[in-house]
């Protein structure tokens, strides 16, 4: 997904400053986590299989979160 992101957008990372938002070992609840921080920042890029019933939720506290 980065280097889609790269292509698609024309858009470079700070590799030297990365953040780790998250940290999960369960690998499900990791996509979900990976997913709602995705549909966060307002992108719908790999988020199809995030039930549709987070959207409102994440839309109501996106401000406070992300």
């Amino acid at each position: 997904m980065v280097t889609k992101h790269i292509i698609n957008s024309n858009h470079s990372f700070d590799w030297e400053n990365i953040e780790i938002l998250d940290y999960e070992t369960n690998f499900r609840k990791r996509n979900i986590l990976k997913m709602i921080y995705i549909k966060g920042q307002k992108s719908d890029i790999d988020t199809e299989l995030l039930d549709k019933s987070y959207f409102n939720i994440l839309d109501d506290i996106r401000e406070h979160i992300f």
